[in-house]
This record gives C-alpha cells, structure tokens and sequence, in this order.
C-alpha cells in the first residue's frame, strides 16, 4: 500500500474530529523551541540529537491548550550562550517574577574551597535510571544538577539533604542553601525551596567566570 493509497482511506477526521487543515493542537500546552540561523556547536556542524543542536538565535512559544501566549528570541553569541535550554523552558512557560535581590551565586562558581554557607540554585535529582525505570536516590546521595549551555558543560554537585528537609519531585527546580562538608565530600543542606516557573537556575551576571 502506497502513501496516497492511505491519503485515500484515512481521513482527518479519524484522528482530529475534522475535515480541513489546518488543526489547532488544542491538546498541547508547553513551551516550543525553534533554532534559527547558522548552526554554532557540534564537531563538523554534526549533532548526536537534534535537540542539542544550538543555532544563533532560539525563538521560544508559550503555548496553552494550542494558543500562542508570548514569544521570546534569545541571541546564543551574547549572553544566552550562559543559559540552557532547560532554563529557559522553565522561564518561559511562567510569568515574570517579582523582582528580588540578587543575592545567590551561580551553581557553576561553587567550588569545594568554600568554608562558610552558599546559596545556589539548580536542578534537584531525587533518582536515577537503573534497569529499565527509575529509581529513588537515598538523601545522602542526590545531587544538583547544572544543565549545559552552549558555553559551558553539565556539572553535578553532589547533595546530602538532612531528615528534616521535605524532598521535592525528581528534577525540581530548586534554591537551597548548603556548606561543603570535606569528609563526606558532599554538601550539607541546611534549607531548600522550590522555585516558580518564571524564576531562573542561571544568575543573570554570570558571565562564564569562576567567582
């Protein structure tokens, strides 16, 4: 059976209730990312995924229910060469915050020199894959996660959350405060809250430079 045989045996209104295009996709609400430009990473302008291609410029939607709620153009060669992807789905899809002190420092300046309390934001990893489904990490094994950008690399920082700290869901964007502890070669947390949408892991004057 040909392509046009099924053209004429399945119709729009098997799978979308209609009879004309175009559809709206009233069952998606996200953010959409749209590269454009020239192609700026992967070796010989070659990407394992197409999700990690990086091109100058991405255009990111805010969709509800099919609808087009804002649009955002970030510029990879200036300052969005500092923010990741997965930051800025997380920005988009809620709204701006109310503005406050920028007194946090950006997870990638941490360092394990540090001998007073830091306060940081990243991505939480409350379990890992293991054979076939996902497995829940025990509190002195979770971790902070990073995400890449199109200047700098994924990095971990490696967690031990206290019993008293409720643990959020599993890749939680989060801001906690913690202190390198050298013999178990991980950092304590002594508070953590979960961030808005709208609110970002990557300080806005982080400009690829150890603090």
């Amino acid at each position: 059976m040909t392509s046009a045989d099924l053209e004429t045996k399945i119709s729009l209104t098997v799978f979308f209730n209609v009879n004309r295009l175009p559809v709206k996709a009233v069952w998606f609400t996200g953010v959409l990312r749209i590269g454009t430009g020239k192609r700026i990473n992967g070796a010989g302008n070659f990407c394992i995924f197409p999700t990690d291609c990086v091109y100058e410029r991405d255009i990111y939607f805010s969709i509800r229910n099919g609808s087009i709620l804002s649009k955002h153009v970030v510029d990879n060669g200036n300052a969005g060469r500092f923010l990741s992807i997965e930051d800025r789905k997380w920005v988009f899809s809620g709204a701006a915050p109310t503005a406050k002190p920028i007194d946090w420092t950006d997870a990638r300046c941490v360092n394990k020199h540090l001998t007073n309390e830091v306060r940081t934001r990243g991505v939480l990893n409350t379990s890992e894959y293991r054979s076939g489904k996902n497995r829940p990490l025990s509190r002195d094994k979770v971790y902070l996660s990073i995400p890449r950008t199109p200047a700098s690399v994924w990095e971990k920082l490696d967690l031990i959350l206290p019993v008293g700290i409720n643990s959020p869901e599993d890749s939680a964007f989060v801001e906690v405060v913690m202190k390198y502890d050298a013999v178990a070669a991980r950092y304590r947390v002594s508070t953590l809250g979960v961030l808005k949408r709208g609110e970002t892991i990557h300080h806005p004057r982080y400009d690829g430079k150890q603090e």
